[in-house]
């Protein structure tokens, strides 16, 4: 009978800790260097004091309308719980817009 020899290489369990300790650098690092989320692009549009249209955030977040509002409902208002404020311009549309300071968040 012939004479088999078998060889099992095992990893090195310090450059299995390093090698998960790189992908979690490199993680972070992403996220850092990751673009603005449409959650902080919508919250952003809203913080300023003319507020903004649904149509506005439509174009900026690429959100179905009903989307949209659901977001600002459930997320701004509910989760977030920040002052949400829906008026109509002059110009007939509707803005929403985060209050500031002492003004009243009821819509």
């Amino acid at each position: 009978m012939p004479n088999l020899s078998l060889t099992i290489e095992v990893p090195d369990d310090d450059a299995a800790v390093s090698s998960r300790d790189d992908e979690a650098t490199r993680s972070a690092e992403a996220r850092k260097l990751k673009a603005p989320s449409k959650q902080n692009a919508v919250l952003a549009k809203l913080k300023t004091p003319r507020g903004v249209t649904v149509a506005k955030l439509m174009e900026i977040t690429g959100w179905q309308p009903h989307t949209v509002r659901g977001f600002l409902s459930a997320t701004v208002r509910k989760k977030l719980g920040l002052p949400l404020i829906s008026e109509i311009g002059k110009d007939g549309e509707r803005r929403y817009r985060i209050a500031r300071g002492n003004e009243g968040g009821a819509a």
